[in-house]
């Protein structure tokens, strides 16, 4: 059976196609945008698109900014040790697998500094701080102005929140029962040594596991994976929060859904991903706080169907890459 395995950066997307998601536009507390106290003059803006387009989109761009009465003039490639304002506008070609059709991922994601909980100590990494995404879905070729649409959508509501930013109130310090940081995390200066570009394993260093809540989903057969899940995770020496009834910030969930393509007849849309989400102080204004996603391995294909044999087999490679990843992180941590 053909098939056509793709790997996209897509940042809290919900599977059903057309369907929005702005899930970090607000801080934890549900009152406060993630975008207070932001400087711009500290952020790059980067355009993932179509190459011809790219000059094109990045001008558009700065002419929201522009017309909101925002002065702005970023690089246009991500900076070392800078926030960047990363805007995906990118159609895959499916080739054989659906001839003349595109995958389409398309979001937008701020990137910045954080500092999660559950570690052992104040550990600074590169994580994303505002979000809005567009489920990945299958497309003809598209035109210039769709490109410019989608790009007009993602600028107004970043500059929405952003102008909201501005505004809020900044003296805003969240209930401590509102945030489960302070039981687990050293609150004091991040040591400069902290900040650095993380690498694919390191956000989970100090990784507190009881603290983290793990769950799976794979439709009729959601118990059967998630038991398989758990079994492996345990084998493997890895143990997570147990405690029933009770709540916890942090979770891992293992996500194996499909969804009908429409435009690639008898196939359908085959996602399988693993992610670790948990909240996570805002470094540049560590006030406010926000759901972010600090580890995560996906997989997309367009397929004929989904057996539970393929299931299976996902489940177990991405249970075995979060346990490898983890023994890579905490190798040097033994308690």
């Amino acid at each position: 059976m053909k098939q056509m395995v793709l790997s996209i950066a897509v940042f809290l997307a919900v599977w059903v196609g057309g369907f929005r998601h702005d899930y970090m536009s607000w801080a934890g507390n549900g009152h406060t945008p993630t975008t207070t106290g932001l400087d711009l003059e500290t952020v790059s803006l980067q355009i993932i698109s179509p190459p011809d387009l790219e000059d094109h989109l990045y001008h558009r761009a700065l002419n929201h900014f522009a017309k909101a009465g925002i002065s702005w003039n970023p690089s246009k490639s991500a900076q070392k040790n800078k926030a960047v304002l990363q805007v995906t506008l990118k159609p895959e070609p499916l080739g054989e697998v659906c001839p003349g059709k595109f995958l389409y991922d398309h979001g937008m994601e701020l990137r910045d500094k954080v500092i999660p909980g559950s570690r052992n100590g104040r550990r600074v990494i590169d994580n994303s701080t505002w979000s809005s995404q567009g489920a990945p879905h299958i497309l003809p070729k598209m035109t210039r102005e769709e490109f410019e649409a989608d790009l007009d959508e993602f600028m107004e509501k970043f500059i929405g929140n952003y102008l909201l930013g501005l505004h809020a109130y900044t003296e805003y310090f969240p209930d401590p029962q509102e945030v489960p940081l302070e039981e687990d995390q050293a609150m004091g200066e991040a040591h400069p040594s902290d900040e650095h570009e993380p690498s694919a394993h390191e956000s989970l260093v100090g990784l507190n596991l009881s603290k983290v809540r793990f769950g799976a989903w794979a439709g009729k057969y959601s118990g059967q994976i998630g038991r398989r899940a758990t079994q492996q995770l345990e084998q493997a020496g890895l143990h997570f929060w147990s405690t029933p009834d009770s709540h916890t910030s942090r979770h891992l969930s293992l996500d194996l859904d499909s969804q009908p393509t429409g435009e690639c007849p008898n196939k359908v849309l085959y996602t399988a991903t693993l992610l670790l989400t948990e909240q996570a102080l805002i470094a540049r204004n560590p006030k406010i706080y926000a759901w972010v996603e600090t580890w995560r391995q996906r997989k997309v294909a367009i397929v004929e169907s989904v057996s539970l044999e393929q299931l299976k087999a996902d489940q177990k490679e991405l249970i075995a890459d979060f346990i490898s990843s983890y023994r890579i992180a905490n190798f040097k941590i033994k308690q």
